[in-house]
């Protein structure tokens, strides 16, 4: 038997019907991240040893200020963890003083999904300065203040280092974390006791108005072991109660630099 021809009108149905079924499972394709949400992300100096070294007051070494020169901020998803220049996410602190009072806040937006590392680039300050800031920040990517309590020594460290900080998901969660709208909060985290905890600002040669100043000139070695030490010093924390804090059990640890 043969069969009988499409209509005009029988033609443009299905046509129609292709098309609303095209359009409906435009999605349908699985990726590896999902839809976009906005992210707040808070950043602070803090201290995993307040006695020892403490933001503001209260340790054997207090540090006052803490300028740091940042480029954007750029986040990896786990399917593109080896990329070099990877996009999700631009967050950017620019130069701030991270030891103020509260963290500063930056948001943006990004896709949900898995993550492995976040890229801290730290670059050199031009001016104009925040207001505010030393006149040692200018060329410089930190720029770190305070004081010894015991003696009341003064210090002040400037580094011209310009290093990107690979902060790294832990192993312990499988070298990713993951982010979704219903937990929108994260903490950088700047660990000023990992910064000078081991470092001997007693013993720092003092300049002629009874400052220990720690730059390429003065007291190079304590410079060079700072340095050295950087990047093991910047967390970021899944920050559950969004205060800019690392307060157990709100804030978990997700990365450290490497």
């Amino acid at each position: 038997m043969r069969s009988q021809p499409l209509s005009a009108m029988a033609i443009a149905a299905g046509l129609a019907l292709a098309v609303i079924a095209a359009v409906g499972c435009s999605g349908c394709a699985g990726t590896e991240t999902g839809n976009p949400f906005q992210v707040e992300l808070r950043a602070d100096a803090h201290s995993s040893d307040p006695t020892a070294v403490a933001v503001g007051a209260g340790g054997a070494v207090v540090v006052t200020e803490a300028w740091l020169s940042l480029d954007p901020i750029r986040l990896a998803t786990s399917a593109d963890c080896a990329a070099d220049d990877p996009v999700g996410g631009a967050p950017d602190f620019g130069t701030a003083d991270h030891a103020t009072a509260g963290a500063v806040l930056e948001e943006f937006e990004i896709d949900e999904g898995d993550y492995c590392r976040a890229l801290l680039p730290f670059v050199r300050a031009a001016a104009p300065l925040p207001e505010g800031a030393p006149s040692e920040l200018e060329g410089s990517a930190i720029v770190i203040v305070g004081e010894l309590t015991a003696s009341g020594t003064p210090f002040r460290l400037v580094s011209h280092l310009e290093q990107t900080v690979d902060v790294h998901a832990l192993s312990a969660l499988g070298g990713r974390f993951s982010l979704a709208a219903d937990q929108p909060a994260l903490f950088l985290g700047f660990d000023v006791a990992s910064w000078f905890g081991g470092l001997d600002l007693a013993g720092a040669e003092l300049d002629g108005d009874g400052v220990a100043v720690i730059d390429d000139a003065s007291n190079p070695g304590l410079l060079s072991a700072f340095e050295s030490d950087m990047a093991a010093g910047i967390e970021l924390y899944r920050d559950l109660d969004q205060d800019g804090a690392v307060d157990a059990p709100d804030a978990q640890l997700l990365a450290r630099g490497q």
